[in-house]
């Protein structure tokens, strides 16, 4: 008895082979696959229906462990039963939601969806249909030539996005390691509130953006610039908000991370997402347009986000001049944190490139106006990385975290609060990485 607990215990805590990895995630998967088709889906009835439903729910959960697989190729088993764990979790979670629509939903997506179904692809990219980029209306397009619902697939691509900003976080801290995770904390970013809720209860596609932004990062962070451009290239290509982490781009090139010359991938991948839509017959100035116009669609100056303006009463003020003065005071903020921590950005490790990047993010949208309570989504998971990487950045994500699920759950905590709970992240994130005595590197000195 005692030969084969010792023997069994081994087994668990050793590194494991491929046959057994393989074998272990096909399990996993097909766990999952039966859980999708035990489950009620309130928006399906044909049996055919069913079986594909539960198809594009399983395969997010596959990518999930595809990158799990790739960054754990020497883990012991029980971590990867640990990680495939979190993982089948985490889809279990975004389940719980995935027959609820809000009125993002029911009032805009559904409505492009219709507008797509009824066209061919050309027809459908000479018009111009909602707030999004090319790449986004594409999945839109695609999505109504499926036989299932489209609450469903919509929300089924959000979650394939969550997947790879779970991949994304996992090359990271394998490129930290020298090669190989030491452990699954990345997989934690799958089970945050804000991600979660986003695309399982919003079913919106902030993942998406996200990941390529994460992935630009996680191959700046391991000297490959060119391809961490073409994915900065492709998040713009989603979303406008991809901005949002552009000013942490001057700091790479200030600390020779990258040059001049990676720029031509980034303008590059944004040609060729624009093909397609050129070749249906969209106008090259209409691609152009479809950011102009995302900067004025909203005048207010806040819609829920927990920052600056939500700690403001905007009722009679002048939208338009407190909102010029909002974007010059998010500048004049981006502006001297690139400054500040240009100094010392040529010695930067991994952990400290994230941590400065989540505070750069976090104060610019703290600042400008017109932000939407999801705008933090990108500040947030940065936060909760530069934890995993320096535990004395938890406090300011726990910070983040609950402020956001606050703006997103209209929880009893008021906005204001969250916003309190925002600029407290900023002054500890500012004290962490900026203000804080670091060590002389340059000399060799502590």
């Amino acid at each position: 008895m005692q030969k084969a607990d010792s023997a069994v215990r081994t087994f668990f805590r050793n590194p494991a082979e491929q046959g057994i990895r393989i074998c272990l995630y096909i399990c996993f998967v097909l766990c999952h696959g039966l859980i999708c088709l035990l489950k009620h889906f309130a928006l399906v009835s044909a049996p055919a229906v069913h079986v594909g439903t539960a198809l594009i729910m399983t395969f997010p959960f596959a990518l999930m462990l595809l990158f799990l697989y790739r960054a754990r190729r020497n883990a012991p088993v029980i971590e990867l039963l640990f990680g495939g764990a979190v993982c089948l979790a985490a889809m279990l979670l975004r389940l719980c939601f995935v027959d609820r629509s809000n009125g993002d939903f029911e009032y805009y997506l559904n409505d492009w969806l219709v507008r797509f179904s009824g066209q061919n692809f050309s027809e459908s990219m000479r018009m111009q249909v909602g707030e999004y980029h090319v790449l986004y209306q594409y999945l839109l397009y695609l999505i109504t030539r499926l036989p299932l619902p489209w609450l469903y697939s919509v929300k089924a691509v959000s979650f394939a996005g969550d997947a790879f900003l779970a991949g994304a976080c996992l090359h990271m801290l394998a490129a930290s390691d020298g090669g190989a995770a030491k452990d699954n904390r990345a997989l934690i970013v799958l089970l945050l509130p804000a991600v979660a809720l986003n695309g399982g209860m919003f079913a919106q596609c902030d993942s998406l953006y996200t990941a390529a932004l994460l992935w630009g990062v996680a191959f700046i962070l391991s000297d490959r610039p060119g391809p961490g451009l073409a994915c900065m290239g492709l998040a713009l290509c989603f979303k406008l908000q991809a901005v949002f982490l552009f000013p942490v781009l001057l700091l790479f090139w200030l600390a020779g991370r990258i040059s001049l010359k990676n720029l031509i991938p980034f303008f590059l991948t944004i040609f060729l997402v624009q093909i397609p839509a050129i070749l249906g017959g969209k106008h090259p100035a209409d691609l152009i347009s479809i950011y102009a116009s995302q900067t004025g669609l909203y005048t207010s100056l806040n819609y829920g986000a927990p920052n600056l303006w939500a700690l403001v009463i905007s009722d009679g003020l002048d939208a338009y001049a407190y909102g010029t003065f909002a974007i010059a005071l998010a500048a004049g903020t981006c502006i001297l944190l690139v400054s500040s921590a240009s100094k010392a950005s040529e010695y930067y490790e991994a952990g400290e490139w994230i941590g400065v990047s989540a505070l750069i993010v976090l104060a610019v949208v703290f600042c400008l106006p017109r932000m939407h309570e999801r705008y933090t989504y990108l500040a947030e998971l940065l936060v909760c990385l530069s934890a995993l990487y320096n535990p004395r950045a938890i406090p300011a994500a726990f910070a983040v975290s609950l402020a956001n699920l606050g703006a997103l759950w209209m929880t009893a905590l008021p906005l204001w609060v969250c916003a309190c709970l925002m600029l407290a992240a900023i002054i500890w994130l500012l004290m962490l990485y900026l203000v804080r005595p670091a060590p002389d590197r340059r000399s060799g000195t502590v």
